[in-house]
């Protein structure tokens, strides 16, 4: 057998070769890939449990920082809170603190108000009245002036010399504003005396006739203005009420000096008339209890006395007791000093403004 390659042999069988070795390769690799991939599997296996600790510790980790975190957002909430209702705190002080210095500066200038009111009625009152003393004093020389020229023109008789110096002294004395001052003198005076002031402190009302101007002074002789004036609870006096007095009913000395005279009324019966009635007297006649004031009869007041007479002339008034008739309210009079007409009750009652009450109280406070 001829067993010797020819070169077209030697290349089949390499070519035959090759093909046969291909596959063989092939395995090869795979097989060397499986391998491998084993190997990292067991590595893998090796490095779990260390993966997985891992993993745990980052758990654990996150678990921590999400406590703190909520932990943090807990006491920024609390410090919220906290900073909030000491805000409303200052807040609710600080709008208490504004109510009252508001309330404060509110009463201070309500009382500074009131000051300059009472100030600028004192002032405007005092104006009033020194005004009304000019004009008064005016009228009086102006009547002085007029009298003067009668006498000088006109031969007057011993009566209507009289007659004309009573015009003079009615002139100076008119108006209520004058009749009111006067009467407010005449109460100042009797409550010097201390025991006068107790009779004053007792009295339901005074009658003061302050300038009783009289012609022959004898019983029954025409007199003057009256100013009724009733006590309040408080212990004041009232606003006035204006009254013409017809003449006295008895007492007078003849000879003797007019003067001012007042009337305390003692009981509601007496003041009750002087309030109710027009066109009256008030004697003892017409069912009063009426007593002279003089050292003898002061122990004589009683609680049925009606009234107690005082004058500040002595020697005006005899034994008798004094009254007085022909007693009306004033109309004119009331109609000029509260700018409108009233009726006398309704004035002691204080239902009537009185535009001058503060000029009254003051001249009942300073003579």
């Amino acid at each position: 057998m001829n067993t010797r390659f020819t070169p077209a042999k030697l290349s089949a069988a390499i070519v035959t070769l090759s093909l046969m070795s291909a596959p063989l390769y092939t395995v090869a690799d795979e097989h060397t890939e499986a391998a491998e991939n084993l190997n990292e599997i067991q590595q893998s296996a090796e490095d779990r449990p260390a993966i997985e600790e891992k993993s745990y510790d980052t758990q654990q980790v996150a678990q921590e920082l999400n406590e703190t975190q909520e932990e943090a957002e807990q006491e920024t909430e609390q410090a919220a809170a906290e900073i909030e209702q000491e805000t409303e705190q200052a807040a609710a002080e600080v709008e208490q603190e504004t109510e009252e210095a508001t309330a404060e500066l509110e009463q201070e200038t309500e009382q500074a108000a009131a000051e300059f009111e009472e100030e600028t009625e004192e002032a405007a009152a005092e104006t009033e009245q020194e005004t009304e003393q000019a004009a008064a004093e005016l009228d009086n020389e102006e009547g002085i002036v007029e009298g003067e020229t009668v006498a000088e023109n006109e031969e007057l008789t011993a009566d209507e010399e009289i007659a004309a110096a009573s015009a003079e002294e009615d002139e100076e004395l008119s108006g209520p504003m004058e009749d009111v001052q006067e009467s407010a003198a005449v109460i100042q005076q009797m409550q010097a005396d201390a025991d006068m002031k107790q009779v004053l402190d007792q009295a339901k009302a005074i009658l003061v006739v302050p300038d009783y101007a009289v012609g022959a002074l004898i019983v029954g002789a025409s007199g003057g203005e009256g100013v009724l004036l009733k006590k309040q609870d408080s212990g004041e006096w009232s606003n006035p009420v204006f009254y013409d007095i017809g003449g006295i009913s008895a007492g007078l000395q003849a000879g003797a000096a007019a003067g001012s005279i007042a009337m305390i009324l003692m009981s509601d019966n007496a003041l009750d008339t002087f309030r109710e009635d027009t066109n009256f007297g008030f004697t003892a006649d017409a069912g009063f209890s009426i007593i002279n004031w003089s050292e003898r009869a002061r122990a004589e007041i009683g609680m049925g006395t009606d009234a107690v007479v005082w004058t500040d002339t002595e020697g005006l008034f005899g034994e008798l007791a004094v009254g007085v008739t022909g007693v009306s309210p004033d109309e004119e009079e009331i109609a000029e000093y509260y700018n409108k007409e009233a009726e006398p009750n309704e004035i002691l009652a204080g239902n009537v403004e009185n535009p001058h009450e503060q000029m009254l109280q003051q001249a009942l406070k300073e003579q």
